[in-house]
């Protein structure tokens, strides 16, 4: 908790203790409902639990839920005098502690989870003029990329809306609420196109968002297919209420302003936007913030996704604007990449071995924006050379295609070795041997077919998409090998074969594994430890105020905390999931 909070808050804390005040232990999440501008009130929603040394994971049981206002109090004394009581909310019969999710105090961290807190509901009437920073997705895990920024002025820019996947039940439940009022965001910025960081706009715009949405140009262009695909999916999926439809996400799309790298754009008096290159993905962004905050100005960066240094194709990530506060991700940041220089001798002996040695046919899950493109290129450089054994290779995923045919149209975002090559091949995407397939049918032909074979297919995960039927036929296959060539979640189909499950079950049915899994680390698109540090190397250390770590798993964060100290990096925080804090 921020020092500037945590003193008036303590001050308090220990009043109460002094004067004999009962204390509890009370979980509180940052869940806040912001204030109409120009009002003193806050608008929260509080849910009471019940079941004393319980919290609602551990068998809590709700009680009562009500969007209410009150006078900026803190809460709860016993239950008795409460402002809840007050509001009209129905309270059990005098249990001697109960857990309430609970927003914070005008937007700001009141506690950290499981801090011991007084709790008596008087009026605190505290200076809560700060600018927060509310974490809503990416928090200490990969995936539902959210960020709140909240200034004094009442104005609210959200970071990202993406999809959360691959977290189960948990997935379900932060895809289905915000734990903001979409209606009163004043604009929302999107780093790229990934479903991880957009998936989730077209139900922002369904729940009331009606703001623009700021991207750059090749980010809207794929946003076009990801967004439409992802409606699709949502509507076909017979077992649970889509989180929006196909409706929902061309509304969604009206909604697309465009900005340029390097150009700064004024969203209003208070907000100018510069886009600069992280090379993460075509159209990925550094989101440079210039904020006028009551007479202050603050500056912010949010990384989005770095990229590689060493990327092939795009442009590698630039330098961005001195920042005050860094937003950085950091799923990678425990670990150094395997060499590039070495990549397409490497996938030439996998290719080899598994078709050719033992006439088995290879898959190869990749996500259809960034990694296709980049393990199509490395086939492609090989046919060039004669050094491709003569296998068919298959790209079967319409997203894929659609997403290759964007990038053979913005030629110009790629980096100068690459324009250099294209000169003499002008389709690095393209091969004889290279066949697309969009067509359901054709799709499942591929399965019926006895040669050995190479297959690029999505999802990268192996959670959705036509890869999962090469799997459930091809995965009893000794002869056969999948090619892991990015991060799996490790509760996801991928991540379960990648630790050695000898059975898993694909669309249903349970699967023998009998195939080899391989693993080839060279073309992960997110930055290692030392694109991090490179990447953060243009900053002048003594003006950076926080760095808030996301993107990344809790211990690969610590570790790049402990690295990137060392480097004289200082006030770093590692972000709860729906906690705020004070920058």
């Amino acid at each position: 908790m921020s020092e500037t909070l945590a003193r008036p808050i303590q001050a308090l804390l220990d009043k109460w203790n002094s004067s004999g005040y009962q204390t509890y232990n009370c979980r509180y999440f940052s869940m806040p409902y912001p204030s109409k501008k120009g009002s003193n009130r806050t608008p929260i929603q509080a849910t009471i639990y019940s079941a004393v040394g319980q919290y609602p994971e551990e068998g809590g049981r709700p009680i009562a839920t009500k969007e209410t206002t009150l006078d900026n109090c803190l809460i709860l004394k016993t239950l008795k005098e409460t402002a809840f009581e007050r509001a009209g909310i129905p309270l059990p019969h005098q249990p001697e502690a109960f857990y309430c999710l609970f927003s914070e105090i005008g937007g700001k961290t009141v506690f950290p989870a499981s801090e011991k807190a007084a709790v008596r509901t008087i009026p605190t009437y505290l200076d809560l003029e700060y600018m927060t920073i509310s974490f809503y997705g990416a928090a200490q895990s990969v995936t539902g990329s959210k960020h709140l920024v909240t200034l004094e002025n009442g104005k609210r820019i959200l970071l990202d809306c993406g999809l959360t996947q691959g977290m189960g039940e948990k997935s379900e439940e932060r895809n289905r609420s915000f734990d903001f009022e979409p209606e009163n965001l004043t604009c929302l910025i999107l780093s790229h196109a990934h479903i991880d960081h957009s998936g989730l706009i077209p139900k922002l715009v369904r729940d009331g968002y009606q703001g623009p949405i700021y991207c750059t140009p090749p980010t809207l262009e794929l946003c076009q297919l990801l967004l439409r695909d992802s409606a699709r999916i949502q509507q076909n999926n017979s077992s649970t209420e889509p989180l929006y439809t196909e409706e929902d996400a061309e509304q969604a799309l009206q909604q697309f302003v465009t900005v340029p790298y390097d150009e700064p754009f004024q969203i209003d008096e208070d907000i100018e936007l510069l886009f600069t290159d992280t090379g993460h993905v075509l159209g990925s962004a550094a989101i440079n913030l210039r904020l006028q905050d009551e007479g202050r100005e603050r500056t912010l960066c949010f990384s989005g996704d770095i990229g590689r240094f060493a990327n092939r194709i795009l442009n590698p990530p630039q330098a961005f604007p001195q920042a005050e506060i860094i937003i950085c991700e950091s799923t990678y940041g425990n670990r150094v990449h395997d060499s590039l220089e070495n990549t397409e001798e490497r996938l030439q002996k996998i290719v080899q071995e598994v078709c050719v040695e033992r006439q088995g046919k290879l898959l190869i899950p990749a996500f259809s924006i960034g990694r296709t493109q980049e393990l199509i290129y490395s086939l492609n450089y090989l046919a060039e050379e004669g050094r491709l054994p003569e296998v068919k290779v298959f790209v079967d995923s319409p997203l894929s295609v659609y997403a290759t045919d964007i990038m053979r149209e913005n030629p110009q975002y790629f980096r100068d070795s690459m324009q250099e090559y294209i000169k003499d091949d002008p389709d690095p995407f393209g091969f004889p041997q290279l066949t697309y397939i969009t067509e359901v049918d054709d799709s499942k032909e591929l399965n019926k077919i006895e040669e050995p074979c190479v297959i690029i297919s999505a999802s990268g995960m192996m959670e959705a998409g036509r890869i999962q039927h090469h799997l459930k036929t091809n995965l009893p296959d000794p002869n056969s090998a999948v090619l892991v060539t990015g991060y799996c979640e490790p509760s996801t189909l991928g991540g379960k074969l990648m630790n050695g499950a000898d059975k898993v079950h694909v669309l249903g049915e349970e699967v023998e594994v009998r195939a080899e899994m391989m693993i080839m680390k060279e073309y992960s698109a997110h930055a290692d430890y030392g694109d991090i540090a490179k990447f953060l190397h243009c900053q002048d250390k003594e003006q950076i105020q926080r760095i808030f770590l996301v993107h990344g798993e809790k211990s690969v964060m610590g570790q790049l905390k402990d690295d990137l100290t060392e480097l004289g990096y200082q006030n770093i925080e590692i972000p709860e999931f729906r906690l705020s804090y004070v920058v």
